[in-house]
Parts: structure tokens; C-alpha cells; sequence
């Protein structure tokens, strides 16, 4: 009888309870949001210390930054990381990654529609934006996006340090994206924390599935093998 790899069973079991930390993380964010539909006093003082900081060169590149959490450069960055997980024949990277962004989408839409939060007011916004504040869009769409290129990058990777650096830079990319919505008067503090607890939340339980489903594959396989 085959037994199951100790490394790939703390893996998967690892990403269900960082799945069950951050719903509880959005659970106390998404109660504080309906109860302050106008940010409270906390985001009020960051945005207002965010924006008033910030020299006036650096708004312009807080637009760029802000670029690479949009819908334009999500969907072709998908395109481009699917095309390559296509032509490695990584089916099951390929599917936990479309269901990564496409679940990220989902969720955003719906408790946007749910928490009907209103964006910051404070100060002129210096980007546009549209729609509902709570959660995050930008945010939520770069914590699936760069999450998930990082973490297969990372478990591709034949090197410890060269994995730990490619999980930094996926966090570092997440977290300008989510500090630009906020320098840039678009989404309250507790908005970009909740984007990014939807987002590697909902990629942490998606790829623990994956993961569980290939220890599975593994296991039959090395069954079929024992004679």
C-alpha cells in the first residue's frame, strides 16, 4: 500500500487553513465595511496621510503600478501564462490557474454588489474608477494573478532561494498595486486588504484542491506500479 508524501500533505493542508485565516480576515473587514459604508476613522487618517506624503512626481508611477491590477493586463497575462502552461502540457496548472482569476472575478463582482460601498470622497481621485469600492478589484485580481504565477514559478522551481524569490516579487507586485488604489483616492484601506484577502484566499483553496488531487494521481499511480 502506498502512503502519502508527508511534504505534498502539509502543502495542501497548510493552504486550507491560510483558506479558513483569510475568510475570517474579509469576514471582519466585510463587517466593518457595512457598518461604515464611508470608511472609518482609520481608513480616513491613512488615506488622508497616503495622499498627502506622497510627492507629486510619484503619482504618475502609482498609475503605472496601478495599471498591472486592471482588467486589460489581467486577461493578457492570462493569455500569455496559458499559453505557456498549454504548450508544457501542464493540465492541471493550467486549470487551477484559469479557476484561480476567473473565481477571483466572481467574488469581487458579488460582494460588490452586496456591500454597495461608496469610494473615497477625501480628495480629488487621481485615477478613474468605476462601479462599487469593497472589496478591491485591483487588488483581488493581482493577489490571483501574481500569486498564482509566483507560486508555480516557485514550485518549479529546483532551488529554495530561487523560489523564495520569485514568492517575494509576487508579494511586492501585490502589495504596490494595492498601496496605488489607495495613494491614488480610489479605495479606502480596509478596500485593498479585503481584495487581497479574497484573492489568495479564494487561489490558497483552489491550488489546495489541485494539490490534493494530484497527491491522488500520485498515489494510483504508484499502486498500478506495486506489484
Amino acid at each position: 500500500m502506498s502512503r502519502t508524501s508527508p511534504r505534498a500533505w502539509h502543502r495542501a493542508e497548510l493552504l486550507f487553513v491560510i483558506t479558513a485565516l483569510l475568510a475570517f480576515a474579509f469576514t471582519l473587514l466585510a463587517r466593518a465595511a457595512a457598518r461604515l459604508p464611508h470608511g472609518g476613522p482609520l481608513d480616513q487618517r491613512i488615506e488622508r496621510g497616503v495622499h498627502a506624503r506622497l510627492p507629486a512626481a510619484a503619482f504618475a508611477l502609482l498609475r503605472a503600478v496601478s495599471f498591472f491590477g486592471s482588467t486589460i493586463f489581467i486577461v493578457a497575462g492570462c493569455l500569455a501564462v496559458a499559453l505557456v502552461l498549454g504548450r508544457m502540457g501542464a493540465r492541471r496548472r493550467l486549470h487551477a490557474f484559469l479557476l484561480a482569476i476567473i473565481g477571483a472575478v466572481v467574488w469581487v463582482q458579488l460582494f460588490k454588489r452586496l456591500f454597495h460601498r461608496a469610494r473615497p470622497d477625501l480628495f480629488d481621485p487621481l485615477a478613474n474608477a468605476i462601479g462599487f469600492s469593497f472589496p478591491s478589484g485591483h487588488s483581488a485580481l493581482a493577489a490571483a494573478f501574481f500569486g498564482s504565477v509566483a507560486g508555480l514559478a516557485a514550485a518549479s522551481s529546483k532551488r529554495g532561494r530561487h523560489a523564495a524569490v520569485y514568492l517575494a516579487c509576487g508579494v511586492a507586485a501585490v502589495f504596490l498595486v494595492g498601496f496605488s488604489r489607495v495613494a491614488l483616492g480610489v479605495h479606502w484601506p480596509t478596500d485593498v486588504l479585503a481584495g487581497w484577502a479574497v484573492g489568495f484566499g479564494w487561489l490558497a483553496l483552489v491550488f489546495a484542491f489541485a494539490e490534493r488531487q494530484a497527491r491522488r494521481a500520485r498515489e494510483a499511480f504508484v499502486e498500478k506500479k506495486t506489484p
